[in-house]
C-alpha cells in the first residue's frame, strides 16, 4: 500500500476544517471570498483578481495560486477560528 502525498493529505485537511468552519458558521459558504475574512490586506491594491477568490476556489487549489505563503495565511485562519490543532 503507497502512503499518500503530504501535499495530498493538506487539501483534505484543509478541506476538512472548511467543513468545521462552515458548519460553526465562521463561514457562510464555499461562494464566499477570502477577502472578507482579512480585512487588514488591501486586496484591490495588491491584485484585483485576488480579491475573488472564493473558499471553493482555494479549497480546490483551481485559482492559479502559487506559493505556500498564502495558504499558510488561510490555514492558520482556518486554525485561530474553528480551535482544532492548536
Amino acid at each position: 500500500m503507497m502512503l499518500p502525498e503530504p501535499h495530498q493529505l493538506q487539501k483534505v485537511l484543509y478541506a476538512a476544517l472548511a467543513g468545521i468552519a462552515i458548519r460553526e458558521n465562521f463561514i457562510t459558504g464555499k461562494d464566499q471570498k477570502l477577502k472578507e475574512f482579512f480585512p487588514e490586506i488591501d486586496w484591490e491594491s495588491t491584485d484585483p483578481l485576488k480579491s475573488e477568490i472564493t473558499v471553493e476556489q482555494i479549497l480546490q487549489m483551481s485559482r492559479g495560486i502559487h506559493g505556500k505563503r498564502f495558504m499558510g495565511i488561510w490555514k492558520h485562519y482556518l486554525i485561530r477560528q474553528t480551535g482544532y490543532l492548536s
